[in-house]
């Protein structure tokens, strides 16, 4: 069984879902989810979430936003009709559309490592300015936990520290 045989037969029969594609084939599910891996990388097939189940169908054709009834999974009298409302609510897909219009300047304007230097002339940052200030962030995120974990440590023996600085107050007032 190749991968061309199941896009053939997705391309004659319409979206079909991993464990379809097995019962047609007499294969495991996990051999056509990782076939179909391969070609959905490459662009050959399209993957779309319908109902929490993942559907493989030609890119041009992607599932309708309200499947009829039993219009998808018909293939061979063995799969049940879906109801009506199985796809994505339409909510979502405005969400992925959001998040494809966003651009690289709408990442990296409110990041200050990028802006401070460069406010002027905001351009991409190369790869190795952002890997660079990524891990300066990291080193700044650890440093404060080290802090904030001084400082727990502070707070349980507060009657102490408190008597260490009175007691300090007063050796410097004598003075």
């Amino acid at each position: 069984v190749t991968a061309d045989m199941m896009i053939e037969f997705i391309g004659q029969d319409g979206a079909k879902t991993c464990e379809e594609l097995a019962g047609k084939f007499g294969i495991s599910t996990r051999k056509v989810a990782s076939t179909l891996a391969v070609v959905t990388a490459t662009g050959r097939l399209a993957r779309v979430n319908q109902n929490g189940k993942f559907r493989y169908c030609m890119p041009g054709d992607n599932l309708p936003a309200e499947p009829k009834a039993a219009l998808v999974t018909e293939s061979d009298g063995k799969a049940f009709p879906q109801p009506a409302g199985a796809a994505l609510p339409v909510r979502e897909a405005a969400t992925q559309e959001e998040i494809k219009t966003e651009t690289v300047a709408d990442i990296v304007q409110p990041l200050p490592s990028f802006t401070e230097t460069q406010a002027d002339e905001l351009i991409f940052p190369s790869l190795r300015r952002a890997n660079l200030a990524l891990r300066r962030a990291k080193s700044d995120v650890q440093k404060w936990e080290r802090v904030c974990a001084a400082l727990r440590e502070l707070n349980k023996h507060r009657d102490i520290v408190r008597q260490i600085t009175d007691s300090s107050r007063r050796v410097v007032s004598e003075k």
